[in-house]
């Protein structure tokens, strides 16, 4: 309570040098960045899969607490949408593309409409390039922080089979870096 009264006097709390304390959120674009940074030679295919891969990441954000603790919370990302409850109507069926009777015409043999003669086109294969995990790391539940040599911290939290793993934490301005084994997770500042 002391704390307390003394952060609403003054603004400042003895928590204010932790910069590592309270909510950050996955900067998907800085991790997308960050992986083509080291790996210079991917090639086209790969980097779009690489960013499918990135994009199906949940909305992870990471709490960490001034009793040291940390915790993960993720939404949404790969994680496969819930079965319907049972009882429940089914969903409404898409609206018509309006372009599927030109696409109708665009298959025939002799392409679009009015044209004679020509050879029909193959069908482009539709999404050959399988979206990938993208080599970052894989956190989850909760953990522990602790401040590290050279002002860096040390996170304690389980990876996506509940095994505990070190991280090395970064912090540049409002930006946390965490980085093992040459894969990295960057977050910024929730406020």
């Amino acid at each position: 309570m002391k704390d307390l009264l003394e952060y609403l006097r003054t603004g400042h709390s003895k928590y204010d040098d932790e910069k590592i304390l309270g909510r950050w959120i996955l900067d998907k674009p800085s991790v997308l960045t960050n992986v083509r940074k080291s790996n210079p030679d991917l090639k086209g295919n790969d980097l779009v899969a690489l960013k499918k891969g990135v994009d199906m990441l949940p909305e992870i954000t990471l709490i960490n607490t001034p009793e040291k603790k940390c915790i993960v919370k993720a939404e949404g990302g790969g994680a496969p949408a819930a079965a319907a409850a049972p009882g429940t109507p089914p969903a409404a069926p898409a609206a018509p593309d309006p372009n599927d009777r030109y696409r109708q015409f665009a298959q025939r043999p002799g392409g679009r409409p009015g044209q004679r003669g020509a050879a029909p086109r193959p069908a482009a294969p539709k999404d050959t390039i399988k979206p990938q995990a993208p080599p970052v790391l894989q956190i989850a539940g909760e953990g522990e922080w602790k401040q590290g040599a050279t002002g860096q911290y040390e996170l304690t939290l389980n990876d996506a089979g509940g095994r505990a793993q070190t991280l090395t934490g970064t912090i540049l301005d409002d930006e946390l870096t965490l980085t093992k084994d040459g894969k990295t997770l960057v977050f910024v500042k929730a406020d």
